[in-house]
Formats: structure tokens, C-alpha cells, sequence
């Protein structure tokens, strides 16, 4: 039974119990490099998916309902380059959300309310880093944050997406190389060649690469961040699927999928939501 209108979140799609193809051709070499099986057809269940990736608005949403003494924990950052004062990274800052963004030899920054502006760009390069995808997080935080949608009522049934699902609404059910077909030219999505030059690279508001919508309507699936993801191989194990703004297009490919500790926090690294329906 197909939900009713009102019972689909704000921002999220509905995709039908289906069969599709997950992962790689046999006779792709790219499998063994992107951990992807060869190519088998797979079913999953109903479930819902949001269209645009998890932002800094909504984890700011998350971070200001908790208590002061939780706070820290569920902070945006990137452990790998935190000693080198690199990376992303969100921060509370003389009363105000801060965003810092180093890129190549450059530093952006941008208080809460204020855009962040990649000053060597021709094109997108004024945003609302509000409404960025949150990134440099990782998977016991994007666990609480999908608790914290479900407890709220704000996207009941909310969790991380699976393996399956994800490949599926990012790729339809006819093996497509990328989320719109089999070529990724540099404007279809947020990667590397994107934008020309080092200080250039960064993430873009979700959703400003249209080109690229996968066929249920998912935007920046092969670009912008990655996705955490629960594998549907390994019980226990986290992945990460899609691409992101620092990497080259073969790494945009849908069946692009990585198993990474749960700790991990990469700039690169982001998340977005799946949800069980409910009656």
C-alpha cells in the first residue's frame, strides 16, 4: 500500500519494494578497486530516502537541542587534518556558528547568517553554507542524529540508508554507470574539475548540480560528499558510497563503494537519510 501524501517527510522520496542491479559488471576491473561485487540482481524492501544530502542547517537543528555537556561530541570536524588546522570544520565561536573551509593554500570562513565565498570561482562561488552538507562527521553521530530525527517525530522511522537502498535510488534499475546515464561531464556534479583551480575546491549547496538527479530524484549523488551507509554484504560493517568535490569523475561511478571504520571523520565525508515507512 502506497503512503499517503502526508505521511512522506518534507525533502524525502518514497521508493517502492523493487528488484534492480547492484554492483559491478564482471567484466569491470573497477570492482575490485571500488569493493563492489560483480553485478547481481538484488531486492529491497519500501523505504524513504531523502532527496538532498544531510546540511549544516539541519545538524545545527540537532546540536542546539541537546544538552551544553553533549555538544562537543557531535561536532563537525576532521580528525585526520586536525593537527594541520586543515580541512572543515564547524565551530562555536564568540557566541556564533562558524564554518571554516581550507582549500589548498586558501582558508574560508563564514559566520552563521553570513555567505561563504570561494573567491577564485566563475561560478557558484557566493553560498549559504547552511545549506552545504554537513561533512568530517562520523557514524555513531550520524546514528544519534537519525535517533534524534525519529524521537522528534520530525522523520519517523529515520536511520542510515543501506547498501541496496542507496545504490538503488542513486542508479535506477538499469545498471546505469553514473546516477543520469553513463557519462559525468564536470559540470553535472561537485568534483574534482569542477571549478579550475586548487582554492576553488569545497563543497556547493545541495541540490546546484541538477544534471546529475539520479532517476528517483536524488540530487549530488555522484558528487559534493560521501554518504555513510550500513553495508548490505557484512553485518556490522560501515560504507561509504557516492563521491565528493576532491575526487575525479571514475570515482563518481554509482557503484563507487568503500568499507571505512565507524570513527572515521573526513571532509569529504557526509551523510543521507533513510527512513522505514510507518502505516
Amino acid at each position: 500500500m502506497l503512503p499517503r501524501p502526508e505521511q512522506i517527510p518534507a525533502g524525502f522520496v518514497y521508493i517502492p519494494e523493487g528488484r534492480f542491479l547492484f554492483g559491478c559488471p564482471d567484466d569491470d576491473l573497477l570492482a575490485k578497486f571500488f569493493s563492489s561485487p560483480p553485478q547481481h540482481e538484488v531486492e529491497t524492501g519500501a523505504f524513504l530516502i531523502a532527496r538532498h544530502e544531510t546540511t549544516y542547517a539541519d545538524w545545527l537543528a540537532f546540536l542546539r537541542d541537546l544538552p551544553d555537556a553533549e555538544r562537543a561530541a557531535y561536532l563537525p570536524g576532521d580528525s585526520t587534518l586536525a593537527a594541520a588546522d586543515a580541512g572543515i570544520r564547524l565551530a562555536f565561536e564568540d557566541d556564533v556558528w562558524r564554518l571554516t573551509i581550507a582549500a589548498g593554500d586558501r582558508v574560508y570562513a563564514a559566520a552563521e547568517g553570513q555567505p561563504l565565498v570561494y573567491s577564485e570561482r566563475a561560478v557558484n562561488r557566493e553560498q549559504d553554507w547552511s545549506r552545504m552538507p554537513v561533512s568530517g562527521i562520523d557514524v555513531p553521530s550520524a546514528r544519534a542524529y537519525t535517533a534524534w530525527l525519529d524521537r522528534t517525530g520530525k522523520v519517523p522511522g529515520a536511520r542510515l540508508c543501506t547498501d541496496w537502498e542507496w545504490e538503488r535510488a542513486a542508479r535506477g534499475a538499469d545498471g546505469r554507470r553514473y546516477p543520469h546515464g553513463k557519462e559525468l561531464a564536470p559540470a553535472d556534479a561537485n568534483i574534482l574539475g569542477t571549478h579550475e583551480k586548487p582554492g576553488d575546491v569545497g563543497p556547493d549547496e545541495v541540490g546546484l548540480h541538477p544534471a546529475s538527479r539520479s532517476p528517483f530524484g536524488l540530487d549530488d549523488t555522484a558528487g559534493n560528499v560521501f554518504e555513510w551507509v550500513d553495508s548490505s554484504l557484512v553485518a556490522g560493517d560501515t560504507v561509504i558510497r557516492g563521491s565528493a568535490f576532491a575526487y575525479v569523475d571514475v570515482m563518481a561511478v554509482t557503484i563507487n563503494r568503500t568499507v571505512a571504520p565507524p570513527e572515521t571523520r573526513d571532509s569529504t565525508v557526509g551523510l543521507r537519510v533513510c527512513a522505514t515507512p510507518r502505516p
